[in-house]
């Protein structure tokens, strides 16, 4: 399982929302780093990605985002 971290605060008090990645091989991978990189993201919930830890790091740093990849 792949967590997806941004810099932005993530509150007890929001939502914990989990997000599948989808298809390692697709493009579900990339379209969740680039929605991980949005601090909306983390103003409205504690987001939590349910995937491919590899798939998730390739995602990354093929987008050049600053999200962090961590296993859960």
């Amino acid at each position: 399982m792949a967590s997806v971290e941004n810099s932005g605060e993530q509150s007890a008090k929001k939502p914990a929302i989990a997000i599948t990645m989808g298809d390692p091989c697709g493009i579900g991978p990339e379209v969740v780093v680039k929605a991980m990189a949005d601090p909306r993201v983390y103003a409205t919930c504690r987001p939590l990605v349910v995937g491919n830890v590899y798939a998730m790091e390739q995602a990354a740093s093929l987008t050049g985002l600053p999200v962090k990849i961590k296993e859960a």
